[in-house]
């Protein structure tokens, strides 16, 4: 069983390693991306100017289909990272330049949510929070044990406070505080 989990931890170090060797650094921005010539000489066809919209949407499979060369998998990575270090920029941006009121995510909606049925965490599922709802049903699950109820019951107050003096947010930003 030793020889199962360390031979799984080197496959895991050397793919991480790898893949990390593999990717360039993200550029500053999102139009830096775009007009890199090696980025646009890689994914484009025949050199054209690339739209934001046509970069997002490209898959290995369409490049493949539009210029019938398959991407190799440091390509492949490249691709990836870039599209998502273009759709952080625009995050940024958007949050950036969005106005601090007003968005489509309550406060107060959250905060009762958090008070009355915290434990299923239905208000992270309401505040765009997938992985950390996910987390605490999971923990739910299992606080018929002590330790784990505790920590569920600290982590639901701890969610009501954050949310009740607003400095727990969704995740995409769009926050309209009530309190």
């Amino acid at each position: 069983m030793k020889r199962i989990y360390t031979t799984l931890l080197a496959v895991l170090f050397v793919v991480g390693t790898a893949s990390a060797a593999f990717v360039a650094p993200p550029a500053a921005t999102a139009t830096d991306i775009l007009t890199n010539p090696d980025l646009v000489e890689m994914f484009a066809a025949d050199g054209k100017q690339v739209t934001m919209d046509d970069f997002l949407a490209m898959t290995p499979r369409s490049i493949r289909e539009k210029t019938g060369e398959r991407l190799g998998l440091k390509k492949a990575i490249t691709l990836k990272m870039a599209q998502r270090a273009i759709k952080k920029q625009i995050r940024k941006e958007k949050k950036a330049g969005a106005p601090a009121a007003g968005g489509d995510k309550n406060q107060l909606v959250a905060l009762l949510l958090a008070i009355f049925i915290g434990g299923l965490g239905i208000h992270s599922f309401y505040m765009g929070k997938t992985l950390k709802g996910i987390a605490q049903i999971l923990l739910l699950l299992t606080s018929w044990l002590i330790v784990p109820g505790i920590a569920l019951f600290a982590w639901i107050l701890y969610d009501i406070i954050t949310i009740a003096i607003g400095s727990q947010e969704p995740k995409d930003g769009s926050w309209n505080p009530e309190l």
